[in-house]
């Protein structure tokens, strides 16, 4: 990495960020590259699931589907979060919402995929076109610069850096972990209760709980720091934790506490990424920590969910729920009292 050595005066910091990020290009160009071709890997791994006739084919598809994922997924955040240095809360914002759009509209296009020819070849090329539309606005840009050096010099000048990171890691971890378990078990939940006939609607209405607190964390992210969209909406998802410890027997309640725990944790990911950006600065090394951490929580703690379904029961549910609501709370309060007490913020971002 090139040394910048000198002085400046505290009135041109900008002037200077812009100056050190110049030769800092290398930083990013990987994320930029790493990004297009994951999408291409993607692409790849569709037609090759599409074509397989073996099962392992398909499984070994898969794996290298899930690794360009996940290389989309911190690519994408590092990019984005370069991309507005000044605050870029309502653009992360909408980055995830674009993830649970994504999500949910991919099973429907495999099922027309499914009726017109009974292949996956509609829906590679449908998949095509996307990878295409994605690609090549980027191959037609420079890629975002990582500017806001000096904060970044600041926190590994304070010695607690690492340890910084490391309590957003456990943050995410924990957040990953009672996101997707929610959203993974809640139906099977629901079937265990004697509550059959409403195992679709309580599902729907977690999905669209989710997706609605997607869309309003955009324009939320506009008027309100993501410190404090992340305290609100932690204290309302605790409360419908609580709630759902208390009441969980099914009925129309039931409905109302997947609706609203969807919209409640929906916009706490792109806050928490928002949040660490302001005070860190964050590195495609610090975003890839992050994203791997995410995945050890939404792989691990789902199945550990499923061991306890077998052993002790539907119950089991809200009351891991609530034991990782409280894990990612406390891990977000101990953030605010160390990373947001560090001074590294722009001022937009206290």
């Amino acid at each position: 990495m090139t040394e910048i050595h000198g002085t400046c005066d505290p009135r041109f910091e900008a002037v200077r960020t812009t100056f050190a990020a110049n030769f800092a290009d290398y930083e990013h160009r990987p994320e930029q590259v790493g990004l297009m071709s994951a999408i291409a890997v993607l692409f790849a791994m569709w037609a090759v699931t599409a074509a397989a006739t073996a099962l392992w084919v398909m499984l070994v598809a898969a794996v290298f589907a899930g690794l360009a994922g996940g290389v989309c997924d911190a690519s994408g955040n590092t990019l984005v979060v370069w991309s507005r240095p000044d605050g870029n809360g309502a653009l992360l914002n909408a980055l995830h919402l674009s993830f649970a759009i994504g999500v949910m509209i991919c099973p429907f296009i495999v099922k027309v995929s499914l009726l017109v020819d009974d292949t996956l070849w509609t829906a590679v090329g449908v998949m095509a076109v996307l990878g295409v539309l994605a690609i090549v606005p980027m191959l037609r840009s420079a890629p975002p610069v990582r500017t806001r050096v000096e904060v970044a010099e600041r926190s590994s000048a304070s010695g607690a850096r690492t340890r910084h990171v490391v309590f957003i890691c456990v943050f995410f971890f924990a957040y990953v972990a009672y996101e997707t378990t929610f959203l993974t078990w809640i139906a099977t939940f629901t079937e265990e209760i004697g509550y059959e006939k409403a195992v679709t609607g309580v599902s729907f209405m977690a999905g669209a709980g989710f997706t609605l607190g997607r869309v309003l964390a955009v324009p939320a992210a506009s008027r309100f720091t993501p410190g404090r969209i992340l305290a609100t909406t932690m204290v309302a998802s605790l409360v419908v934790l609580s709630v759902f410890l208390v009441w969980h027997d099914g009925g129309v309640l039931l409905w109302v506490i997947a609706f609203l725990f969807g919209a409640a944790v929906a916009p706490q990911y792109a806050s928490m990424m928002g949040y660490a950006e302001a005070h860190l600065a964050l590195s495609g090394r610090n975003t890839s920590a992050i994203v791997a951490t995410s995945g050890m929580g939404g792989l691990a703690i789902p199945y550990v969910m499923g061991e306890l379904f077998d052993r002790r029961g539907e119950r089991s549910l809200p009351e891991t729920m609530l034991v990782l609501g409280v894990l990612a709370a406390g891990t977000a309060f101990v953030i605010g009292r160390t990373v947001g007490r560090a001074g590294t913020a722009a001022p937009a971002e206290q």
